[in-house]
C-alpha cells in the first residue's frame, strides 16, 4: 500500500545520502507524504503556502537576479534566445517545428488549467532536470547559453501570454524551486504587461529578469494588442546545498520512474501508487 511505498522511499533516501546532510529534504518529503501544508503570513509581502516545503530558505516574493552570476549571464545574452524564438515563429519554420517538436506551444496541463487559462502556451526545452531532445535540438544556441551560464535549472520553456489574457492568482505550492522570467518579446515595458508576486506588481522588460518565489500568491496579465513571450526557468532555490539538490533530484527521478536506486529497490508505477501520486501532486516532480 501507500505506507509501504513511503517507507521504501524514505529508507532508500537514507541509504543513499548522509542523514544530517539531507535532514531538511527528508522533513520536506515527510510533510508532503503526510498531506500537510506550510502556511506563513509575511505581512506586507503577503501569505506563503507550500505543500512541498524545505525549512530555512530565504522567503521573499521577489529576489534580485543581479546577485546570481548565471542570471547576469543570461541577461547579457538575452538576444540569443530572442533571435531563436523569432525564427521559430516565422511561418516558414513553424510547420517544421510542429512536425519535429514535442507538444509545441501546448496548453497548461489539466490540473493547472483553472489558473493558467485556455490561452497560455509553452514550448518546453527541459522538464525536471532533463532536456527534451527534440525541442532542444531546434534551439541549440539557447540550450548552449543555459548550460554555459550554469543555470541551476529544473524546467526551461518558452512561455506565450496572448494579448488580453492573464494567469489567475494562485500558488505553485513549492518553496525550493524558484521561477525566473527572461523577457524576450514584451509588447509594453510598463504597467500594461506585468506580474504580481505577493503584493508587489512588476513589469516585464526585454532582456530583463524577474526572479520570484512562486510559493507566494502570484498572477500575470498582458494588457496589449500583441502576444508576450518570455523564457521561463524554474530553478533550485539558492539556499539549498549541493547535496540537498542532488537528493531532491533523486526523489524527482524516483517518483517519475518505476524503479528507484540505490540497488534494486522497487517502487510501484505512478498509476498504482497513491503515495507517489500524492507526492507528485504536491510539488515533488509536479509541474505547477
Amino acid at each position: 500500500g501507500a505506507s509501504a511505498y513511503e517507507a521504501r522511499l524514505l529508507s532508500a533516501l537514507g541509504s543513499k545520502f548522509d542523514a544530517a546532510a539531507v535532514a531538511r529534504v527528508r522533513e520536506s518529503l515527510e510533510l508532503t507524504l503526510a498531506g500537510r501544508e506550510f502556511h506563513a503570513d509575511h505581512g506586507d509581502e503577503g501569505p506563503q503556502e507550500a505543500h512541498s516545503y524545505v525549512r530555512g530558505l530565504q522567503a521573499s516574493p521577489w529576489h534580485d537576479p543581479s546577485e546570481h552570476a548565471w542570471a547576469r549571464a543570461l541577461a547579457a545574452e538575452w538576444e540569443t534566445p530572442a533571435r531563436e524564438l523569432r525564427a521559430s515563429l516565422d511561418p516558414a519554420q513553424a510547420d517544421k517545428l510542429r512536425q519535429r517538436g514535442y507538444r509545441v506551444w501546448a496548453p497548461a496541463a489539466r490540473e493547472e488549467g483553472a489558473a493558467y487559462g485556455e490561452d497560455w502556451r509553452t514550448l518546453v526545452l527541459m522538464d525536471r532536470g532533463s532536456w527534451d531532445e527534440a525541442n532542444a535540438a531546434m534551439f541549440p544556441e539557447t540550450v548552449e547559453l543555459i548550460k554555459r551560464a550554469g543555470v541551476p535549472a529544473q524546467e526551461v520553456f518558452f512561455a506565450k501570454q496572448p494579448a488580453g489574457t492573464g494567469i489567475a492568482p494562485h500558488t505553485d505550492g513549492c518553496n525550493f524551486v524558484m521561477t525566473s522570467h527572461l523577457g524576450l518579446d514584451v509588447p509594453h515595458e510598463d504597467e500594461r504587461c506585468w506580474m504580481r508576486v505577493g503584493k508587489d506588481k512588476r513589469p516585464w522588460a526585454n532582456g530583463g529578469i524577474l526572479m520570484c518565489d512562486t510559493s507566494f500568491e502570484h498572477e500575470t496579465y498582458n494588457d496589449a494588442d500583441t502576444d508576450r513571450y518570455v523564457l521561463l526557468i524554474r530553478h533550485w532555490h539558492h539556499d539549498l546545498t549541493k547535496t540537498e539538490r542532488k537528493a531532491l533530484q533523486w526523489i524527482f527521478d524516483a517518483l517519475a520512474d518505476s524503479s528507484m536506486p540505490p540497488g534494486k529497490v522497487k517502487v510501484r508505477k505512478a498509476t498504482n501508487s497513491a503515495a507517489k501520486a500524492k507526492a507528485k501532486r504536491k510539488g515533488f516532480g509536479a509541474k505547477s
